[in-house]
């Protein structure tokens, strides 16, 4: 399987610059880099903050660059995306239950991706609805790669700690 991971771009308005750099030309360099190098990409996933505050531009600009994509992506959101812009930008996303969490196996692996924005929190959070389907995910599965874009446990790195998954998740690690 080759699998890309993409996580972080932090869209904001397109022309405008984030911390001194345009998130928008490194999303299309991004882009180009993968055409051009990893063309032959079983799936791309952009793991979450694909906005930098949820901005409705942001994420249409997201979506018009991404059909220039060529191997296929699927897109889970992070702590700085807004649930209902990002399923307004990318419908095909979200699920019958409101969460933008899937299953699918790629080159004989159950990769699961999952959804773990918490609303108005910089930490990620699983609720009893995504609990549930990911034990389902994980009962089904004999192998499985989780992606996600909290890290599930401590790392070390105080401020990727500050915003690592919350409580009940700890059944899991």
């Amino acid at each position: 399987m080759k699998l890309i991971l993409v996580s972080d771009p932090h869209l904001v308005k397109p022309g405008e610059e984030l911390f001194g750099s345009d998130p928008l030309a490194n999303f299309e360099a991004c882009i180009a880099s993968i055409n051009r190098e990893h063309a032959d990409a079983d799936l791309v996933v952009f793991a979450g903050d694909i906005t930098n505050d949820g901005e409705a531009s942001a994420y249409a600009a997201a979506a018009d660059r991404l059909e220039e994509l060529v191997p296929p992506y699927r897109l889970i959101p992070g702590n700085h995306d807004e649930r209902s812009g990002f399923a307004r930008a990318f419908p095909t996303s979200i699920n019958e239950d409101g969460f933008a969490h899937a299953s699918l196996e790629v080159d004989g692996t159950r990769l699961i991706l999952l959804d773990t924005l918490w609303p108005g929190n910089v930490a990620g959070k699983l609720c009893e609805k995504r609990l549930a389907w990911l034990d389902g995910e994980l009962a089904a599965a004999s192998d499985a790669l989780l992606v996600m874009h909290h890290p599930p446990f401590e790392i070390g790195i105080p401020s990727m700690d500050d915003c690592r998954l919350r409580e009940p998740v700890s059944i899991y690690v």
